[in-house]
């Protein structure tokens, strides 16, 4: 009898009181409603599937999900009205970033479709539109190129009226002359100039027509960067255009201007120049004179050589580049059915990606 109570009281210590049972079940019920929730809130944040609610709840978590993928898009692959297609930093740990596509076919009634790394799912079955409006911030870029030199133009001309003036060895004349540039301007280059030239009364010797670099006052110095010689022979008996080309062209620097000398080669009298008097010549011109053989010279802003000069000028290259880089998505999403309210979104990309 002893043994037995003993058995029963053993076996009964192996089996559950009434509070501990009590406490089991609330536990459990415990854990199955934060089951229930996390379910929820799961089924919530991501794609419903093929049979997607569209009520105004689930149009709220599809514009909240657009925007916590845009928000941080490092990419633009497709930014069109209805579709699209961005990257974003790397979610799974391969080290790479994915891609995330928002897609509508445009005819009412078609889902609206998400596409993760190219796996497809429908957000919503049916809705009658969605629109994305991008805001963009533009910015222009210019890059150095190499040097651009234009073709050849008439720099400045001249010859509103003649007159002229008799060349001796004594008695020099000249002209003075230095372009207006652009600021981007890194040279020009004299490829020819013409003068008027003529015969003196008695046909005698010839003349020395020379290019001379200038001193900063606008006056002939002794650098003669080309030089012709016209024999009076060879000139008419009434002013016309003779045009002269050095050989190579001559470069200078945006300041720098040069000066036309003519002057005897012997003590006669080998040709007559065109001029024109009482003119206002332009900023850098200067008509140029010289009755001491050309050791010193005297310039005139009132009277000038008839004189046309061509050349090119050389600019520093530029290219021009403009970027636009995506600032943020405003989102319309309108769902189907009747009593379903459109609703939008406005979502600022933080990395602000550039545009394709």
């Amino acid at each position: 009898m002893h043994a037995l109570r003993g058995a029963i009281r053993q076996f009964a210590r192996g089996g559950f009181t009434l509070v501990e049972v009590v406490v089991s079940v609330s536990v459990a019920s415990i854990l199955f409603v934060a089951i229930g929730s996390i379910i929820v809130l799961t089924a919530r944040a991501f794609p419903a599937g093929e049979h997607g609610a569209t009520g105004s709840a689930t149009v709220a978590d599809v514009l909240g999900l657009l925007a916590s993928d845009a928000a941080y898009a490092i990419g633009i692959s497709e930014a069109e009205p209805d579709a699209v297609e961005f990257s974003v930093p790397d979610r799974d740990g391969d080290a790479l970033p994915e891609t995330i596509r928002y897609e509508w076919a445009g005819d009412a009634g078609d889902p609206l479709e998400r596409t993760y790394n190219g796996a497809t799912a429908k957000l919503l079955d049916s809705i009658d539109g969605f629109s994305l409006r991008y805001g963009v911030r533009t910015v222009t870029v210019s890059f150095p190129t190499s040097p651009v030199t234009g073709s050849e133009s008439a720099m400045v001309e001249y010859s509103a009226s003649s007159s002229d003036r008799v060349v001796s060895q004594s008695e020099q004349f000249g002209q003075y002359f230095l372009p207006s540039l652009a600021a981007d301007a890194t040279a020009w280059t004299l490829t020819k100039f013409r003068i008027q030239l003529k015969q003196y009364n008695i046909v005698q010797s010839s003349s020395t027509i020379e290019l001379r670099l200038a001193d900063a006052n606008g006056l002939p110095t002794g650098t003669v960067l080309a030089s012709f010689t016209v024999a009076e022979s060879s000139l008419p008996t009434t002013l016309q255009w003779r045009e002269f080309t050095p050989s190579p062209p001559v470069k200078f620097k945006p300041s720098q201007g040069v000066c036309i000398v003519i002057r005897a080669s012997s003590a006669t009298y080998p040709a007559e120049v065109g001029y024109t008097s009482s003119r206002a010549a332009a900023s850098g011109e200067l008509g140029l004179y010289s009755n001491t053989a050309g050791v010193t010279w005297s310039a005139s802003s009132t009277w000038g050589m008839n004189y046309t000069i061509y050349g090119t000028v050389t600019t520093t290259g530029t290219r021009t580049e403009q970027h636009e880089y995506l600032t943020e998505i405003e989102a319309d999403l309108a769902p189907s059915g009747a009593g379903h309210v459109p609703s939008s979104a406005t979502v600022h990309v933080l990395c602000e990606p550039e545009l394709p």
